[in-house]
């Protein structure tokens, strides 16, 4: 968003004509920048830029957690019965913090006793808002493994498998034009034009919201609402669960129910006031994405539009899963 100062003319012409001090014409500048910064940050969600100046938005992006294995660790190939170590790089590419994620490891074909220390581990990363670049903070962690003993096979291949698994929200900011007339004319002019649906990109989370519609419902002459329909996507590599199962897709021994995948917790408020989401307080993306719809309280028809900022947060339970597959040598 680019910025540019218009200056009326009389009084600002007879105040040039006045010698300025130089204190003056700095503290005046400085004036100038504040403010053009306090207006930015007001639209940081849609991001800024002032004379080819961008301003930091972590609400960018569609990733929330990275894990990835370290170079050869765990390696191509071990030999029967030998220990070795596998290291696992935790980075949080999302906007907010990850509190308490859980990191866990597990092995095919490998029966019991095969991992040295603990196969369970927790973490908390802060992300991109806090560490103000593009990407949040990272970790690597490390478990010993022990290879099965072969017998008859001289090798044999297995897979390493980790997951994570941690509670994350999506936030979504976004500007509106609300207009309560009930039968707009469109060559009136008002101080804005209402848009009945708005496309977003994504929010720097790995679920967004990916489409707002607003209607306009009138209960009679004089009472009104809007109601705005906010469609949810999975825009991530992982799962969507359910934020009260978390902890139970990273427990070996947790039974899942269907209402454990693909839930998110969906609430919103205009202008700092909640909006009301009922029947419905959740959408299922376990097939991809959903949708529900939100109400303001009723309201007087007028004949104004005014802009007004529309905030919508989702909370949610993500898991990742990386694997690699290596092959255990028999001794000779």
């Amino acid at each position: 968003m680019k910025m540019r100062l218009n200056f009326r003319k009389g009084n600002f012409r007879e105040k040039m004509k006045k010698p300025m001090s130089k204190t003056n014409l700095v503290s005046k500048t400085n004036l100038v920048i504040i403010a053009l910064i306090a207006i930015c940050l007001i639209f940081l969600t849609s991001g800024c830029q002032i004379s080819g100046i961008n301003f930091f938005n972590p609400y960018t992006g569609s990733e929330g957690l990275d894990i990835k294995f370290v170079q050869n660790s765990p390696p191509e190939n071990v030999y029967s019965q030998s220990t070795f170590g596998v290291g696992v790089i935790l980075e949080n590419r999302g906007a907010l913090d990850i509190k308490k994620g859980i990191l866990v490891i597990g092995v095919e074909d490998f029966g019991e006793k095969t991992i040295a220390g603990n196969d369970k581990i927790t973490f908390d990363l802060y992300g991109k808002k806090e560490s103000r670049t593009y990407r949040g903070e990272r970790s690597v962690e490390f478990f010993e493994l022990k290879a099965l003993k072969l017998e008859s096979k001289n090798e044999q291949e297995t897979t390493v498998n980790v997951k994570t698994c941690y509670d994350y929200e999506t936030v979504a900011q976004v500007p509106v034009c609300l207009d309560s007339t009930i039968n707009p004319v469109e060559s009136e002019r008002k101080a804005c034009t209402m848009r009945e649906s708005i496309g977003l990109s994504y929010q720097g989370a790995p679920v967004a919201v990916s489409l707002i519609e607003i209607n306009r419902i009138f209960k009679s002459k004089e009472k009104m609402q809007f109601a705005f329909t906010l469609h949810v996507r999975n825009v991530g590599d992982g799962y969507v669960v359910n934020p009260d199962s978390t902890e139970k897709f990273c427990s070996s021994d947790a039974k899942l129910n269907e209402s454990d995948f693909g839930r998110v917790r969906v609430s919103a408020t205009l202008a700092f006031k909640e909006l009301d989401c009922t029947p419905r307080k959740s959408v299922d993306i376990s097939q991809g994405d959903d949708f529900l719809t939100c109400y303001t309280e009723e309201m007087p028809v007028s004949n104004n539009a005014y802009n007004t900022v529309l905030n919508v947060k989702l909370d949610y339970g993500y898991v990742n899963l990386q694997s690699k597959t290596l092959k255990i040598l028999k001794l000779s």
